[in-house]
């Protein structure tokens, strides 16, 4: 995700907080949250059909209409293949660059002033893109032929799909307001965290992932991209646009050693499954971020280990034979993926079990701090995460 560093060391953090303890201004949302539509989006989407990899799996009971466009899609391209030029262009770009740098690139087609804070982030964040003026240019003009190789039919009906996400956002409106406040509620997030003078949700694109999302910033203009129907996931793409750089400031004057217990008690399946690699902001991010939309905003309750233990000893084999087929997808069996065979196995590695699948021992501390925190917020009206968290921080690296 998207980062704003702070140089912060624990003098200055003492005296900030010292000074603002009774002046605490919160983050307030725009007036507006305007609804836009990015045909650019879509045809990123397009190149990743074009290229085979990375293709969307919408379910067709539950998302018909996205199933259909996607199929018509992908049979259009087999039965029409680009040229041999296009397709090496498409892969020379995919291969080069991850989804978060594609994307921003692709946001900043036609908008100048996103361009260049697309270039910084990259600078900052990414691997290094030697001539990157030349890089975008590339990107966007193979936008372009996309579009013309698109069939008019597929086009109104993407044009079709776009009107109506429009018309059911407009009336969630108010709903999306109510959720995006009760994430600010909660965190009570400082104003001079980031600046969010514009904030936009893009149309649904039909042809990426239903659970997929991303927040970008350019600026003081954020873009939430998330599945309408997917609420927990626009929340969650909202939280990190201020949750990021509360957690720059936070872990500004971690330790080394600190970082690294943040790595290890982080979720083995976002670390190595999900893409986040070892990077501790990230990780400590992400997993904040999940407890919230789980426990707090979904309202799930917390399960314990001893719960799931006492629930699997009392599994038979016909219990596990259908937890095997609800943990295989289509290219491995999740039970399988760590060391897990047979309902012995389960038995014997049910910590394991519980660890990359239910909860890290990073996520039980984050949910034991929320708890304590939802308590401080009724005895204190003037607290707020980020000192919280910063006067607690110990608390999540226990072992």
């Amino acid at each position: 995700m998207i980062y704003c560093v702070y140089n912060t060391d624990k003098k200055h953090m003492k005296e900030y907080y010292t000074e603002k303890e009774h002046t605490h201004e919160q983050l307030t949302l725009p007036e507006n949250i305007d609804i836009i539509f990015e045909k650019n989006m879509t045809l990123a989407s397009v190149m990743h059909i074009i290229h085979g990899e990375n293709l969307p799996q919408p379910q067709e009971e539950k998302h018909p209409e996205e199933y259909r466009i996607v199929k018509k899609c992908v049979d259009f391209f087999a039965k029409h293949p680009v040229s041999t030029e296009l397709h090496k262009k498409i892969s020379d770009i995919i291969t080069h660059i991850d989804e978060d740098t594609l994307l921003n690139i692709v946001l900043s087609k036609d908008h100048p002033a996103r361009t260049t804070h697309t270039k910084e982030f990259i600078r900052k964040y990414k691997e290094p893109i030697e001539n990157d003026t030349i890089f975008f240019e590339k990107v966007f003009s193979t936008l372009a032929e996309i579009e013309t190789l698109l069939p008019q039919e597929l086009l109104q009906e993407i044009d079709h799909f776009t009107q109506s996400d429009v018309e059911k956002r407009t009336r969630q409106t108010k709903e999306l307001r109510k959720n995006l406040q009760g994430a600010i509620d909660f965190f009570r997030p400082q104003q001079d965290l980031c600046d969010i003078k514009k904030l936009y949700t893009l149309t649904t694109d039909p042809l990426y992932s239903p659970e997929s999302g991303m927040a970008f910033n350019f600026g003081a203009e954020h873009i939430i991209h998330s599945h309408i129907d997917n609420i927990e996931n626009t929340v969650h793409e909202f939280a990190h646009i201020f949750i990021n750089p509360m957690i720059d400031r936070v872990t500004a004057h971690f330790t080394k050693e600190q970082k690294q217990k943040i790595i290890h008690l982080s979720s083995q399946r976002l670390r190595y499954e999900q893409g986040y690699g070892e990077h501790p902001e990230s990780l400590l991010c992400e997993e904040l971020i999940r407890a919230y939309t789980k426990y707090l905003f979904k309202n799930e309750p917390f399960r314990h280990l001893d719960e799931i233990t006492e629930r699997i000893n009392h599994l038979t084999d016909e219990d596990f034979a259908r937890i095997q087929n609800t943990h295989t997808t289509q290219k491995n069996n999740r039970l399988e993926k760590i060391g897990i065979h047979t309902l012995d196995e389960l038995k014997e590695h049910v910590d394991t079990f519980y660890t990359y699948y239910i909860a890290s021992p990073l996520e039980s501390h984050i949910y034991a701090l929320y708890k304590k925190y939802e308590k401080e917020m009724q005895r204190n009206p003037h607290t707020h995460f980020e000192k919280f968290l910063t006067q607690h921080s110990n608390e999540l690296l226990e072992d």
